[in-house]
């Protein structure tokens, strides 16, 4: 019973941890930038990915915005979606190919990239 509990509290415990960006190795921070205008599907690459770069951290504000990295353009109502007002931390896929769109007019946000 015991063992069961404190299972319990590490899985609620880590999970805090995953939804307030806490990870347990050591990024190499390689500059940020603004997200381009998201009134059409916007590739990541448009800010300039720095070189080595592997993650990045994309924060929206003021409106949802979805995006896709599988080759095919995301819309308004067809993609993931990062909601406003959130972190999506970290991703790892291809940078280059990543594209987004707003799902709202006057979508702003900011991305940072790491190694």
């Amino acid at each position: 019973m015991k063992l069961l509990a404190s299972l319990a509290a590490l899985v609620l415990c880590s999970g805090a941890a995953l939804a307030q960006g806490v990870h347990s190795g050591s990024w190499q921070p390689l500059g940020c930038a603004p997200l381009p205008s998201m009134a059409t599907a916007a590739f990541l690459s448009s800010v300039g990915i720095p070189q080595g770069a592997t993650l990045a951290d994309i924060q929206v504000s003021s409106q949802n915005v979805n995006y896709r990295d599988d080759g095919v353009a995301p819309t308004a109502t067809l993609g993931l979606t990062i909601f406003a007002g959130t972190s999506w931390l970290p991703y790892s896929g291809n940078l280059a190919s990543l594209q987004l769109i707003q799902t709202a007019s006057a979508a702003t946000g900011f991305v940072c990239f790491y190694k």
